[in-house]
């Protein structure tokens, strides 16, 4: 087995510090890692510190987990440098829970989905201040600490918090290919839909954490009937 993955998850030219195998892994651990290892980078953008502490914990499960006869001995070498200083994942976990991270990146996920369904829809109000407030109001937080701290902190990375809420929806196991793919199509549309009200695109061009190789788009499809939120 061979992968490339950054200390903190990303490359040096900030995508994701995945190799092209990882949308074919080959047992269900190895999915498991790269969804961690995406997850990690998901749930702290701007942070390279926690990123990486959270990757020497995934790391260090995995290699409890893998098999010798497809994991060879330089991955072992390679991850048990990590094992001495791995965090225990109880507090790996109750970090993210303590800081609400999965709600607040799912809100910017969502704010995502919601602008550009609102904007294939024909909606008059769509934006994403109007996405904003009503997100806001169904999570339960203010729509300032969504305006000016969630959604500028997750807008890297909100394209793959909306491909992760649309397959999460019914509960089924996905792979690797499935988020990535989907993630994709998120910034592509997110990079190019305009608003009526702003000129400019809801994502910038270079400004969401990408893939360091090409993926065919997922379809996105909107249904005004059956909103996300």
């Amino acid at each position: 087995m061979s992968y490339v993955i950054g200390d903190d998850g990303l490359t040096t030219n900030g995508k994701l510090g995945l190799p092209p195998e990882c949308l074919s892994p080959a047992t269900v651990e190895a999915n498991k890692l790269y969804l961690s290892i995406i997850e990690t980078v998901m749930l702290w953008p701007h942070d390279a510190g926690e990123r990486k502490k959270a990757l020497q914990r995934t790391h260090v499960e995995f290699l409890r987990s893998c098999r010798d006869d497809w994991c060879d001995k330089t991955d072992h070498h390679f991850f048990f440098g990590y094992a001495a200083e791995a965090e225990p994942i109880a507090n790996v976990v109750a970090g993210v829970k303590r800081s609400y991270l999965h709600l607040h990146g799912g809100t910017a996920g969502l704010i995502l989905h919601e602008t550009l369904g609102a904007i294939a829809c024909g909606l008059p109000d769509a934006g994403v201040g109007a996405s904003i407030a009503r997100v806001a109001k169904m999570i339960d937080l203010s729509v300032k600490t969504v305006a000016e701290v969630t959604w500028p902190r997750y807008k890297p990375v909100a394209h793959l918090w909306a491909a992760r809420l649309v397959l999460t929806r019914d509960g089924s196991p996905f792979l690797v290919a499935d988020l990535l793919a989907l993630a994709e199509a998120f910034r592509l549309r997110g990079e190019s839909a305009r608003t009526r009200r702003s000129p400019s695109p809801l994502l910038e061009q270079g400004g969401s954490i990408r893939l360091p190789f090409a993926l065919e788009p997922a379809p996105l499809m909107f249904d005004e009937s059956a909103p996300m939120a």
